[in-house]
């Protein structure tokens, strides 16, 4: 068995091997497989992992042990999003829009695989798909042998920035696919993760998809899913405790009539690689449609996948996975109708800021 471990991971399992006997066996196992993980060795630790469950006989312990291991890194978004079938679909439009028959496809953060799969349906010729987490990259083989196509899906346990021409990519991509998407668009740290790959990784001219993406904001009526600041709690003062609270909140999908502004495009940024990576910052005036009480601004982006394919989480759109992002004020602003109200943002390479 000790064949598949690494050679740190080999002296740990040879000096423990002769406990490996008796109705405990498994729990060991496990025991080493969670000492794996601590001591960063976390391909072994899910293979063994895994080993553990396919022996288990139904429900234990140690399965419940091994489980926590293979998932100790994987969010639940993982789940949400392979059920959202408004990304699914605009994203096998995109794909069949942008894969030629025969090309070289990089797959960026393949997660479950699912776009490394559709970018074979299209036809590519080969797609080498990168995921840095171990345990993941592991289930993705499988997934894509389940499905008969590993002759044309090449799993790669590593980052993107990890990959060579010439060693894992037998050459440059013709088209690159990902999905680096957090509620505010940059939490994935697409920009950067693009720019690599642009220079080091694909052609000069390579599609990739998504290619471009705005992000919106607009002034926002008080919802009960909008997170409200701490003020007094049981008799008693708590205002202070707001400082230590992060600056904006993921508030699930807010309804199109909690906006009491026009909406508008704070920032159009360019998810190809193509463009340098810096710091920016932007100012737009939000024109008051209706009178209210402004308790903060609202964010959400759209993306351009391909010409014409449209992925967008604002109010109103189909629901997707992800929610909004909800920037509360310290206090509530009274506006009306024809007011404008100036709205500032600065993103970075992978994190964003919006206040008034």
């Amino acid at each position: 068995m000790e064949k598949w471990l690494s050679d740190d991971s080999r002296v740990l399992f040879e000096a423990l091997v002769p406990s490996f006997t008796g109705p405990s066996r498994l729990d060991r196992m496990v025991g080493l497989a969670e000492l794996m993980q601590g001591k960063g060795l976390l391909a072994d630790a899910a293979r063994l992992s895994r080993k553990v469950l396919a022996e288990s006989r139904g429900q234990s312990l140690a399965s419940q042990r091994a489980r926590r291991l293979l998932g100790a890194n994987i969010p639940d978004w993982h789940y949400s999003i392979l059920q959202d079938q408004v990304r699914l679909e605009a994203y096998e439009r995109a794909i069949r829009a942008t894969v030629t028959p025969g090309s070289l496809v990089l797959d960026v953060g393949t997660g479950s695989g699912i776009l490394a799969m559709m970018a074979a349906r299209a036809g590519a010729g080969l797609v080498v798909a990168c995921e840095r987490d171990p345990a993941v990259a592991q289930v993705a083989t499988k997934i894509v042998a389940r499905n008969n196509l590993s002759d044309r899906i090449r799993i790669v346990a590593c980052a993107s920035s990890a990959l060579r021409v010439g060693g894992e990519l037998p050459r440059r991509a013709e088209v690159v696919i990902s999905e680096l998407f957090s509620a505010t668009l940059l939490g994935e740290s697409v920009l950067p993760t693009m720019a690599q790959a642009r220079r080091e990784l694909l052609t000069a001219d390579a599609p990739a998809v998504p290619r471009r993406a705005t992000i919106h904001v607009a002034l926002v009526r008080a919802e009960k899913r909008f997170h409200k600041p701490v003020g007094m709690v049981a008799g008693f003062d708590l205002l202070d405790f707001n400082v230590l609270g992060p600056p904006f909140h993921v508030c699930g999908h807010a309804s199109p009539e909690a906006l009491l502004s026009d909406a508008a495009e704070l920032f159009s940024l360019d998810l190809t690689g193509c463009d340098p990576v810096s710091d920016a910052r932007a100012s737009v005036e939000l024109r008051v449609s209706r009178a209210g009480a402004a308790v903060g601004v609202l964010q959400w982006w759209e993306g351009e996948l391909s010409e014409g394919v449209i992925l967008s989480t604002a109010p109103g759109a189909p629901s997707t996975s992800w929610g909004q992002c909800f920037t509360p004020f310290d206090e509530s602003l009274p506006v009306v109708a024809g007011q404008t109200v100036t709205v500032h943002g600065w993103h970075s390479s992978d994190q964003l800021a919006v206040w008034v």
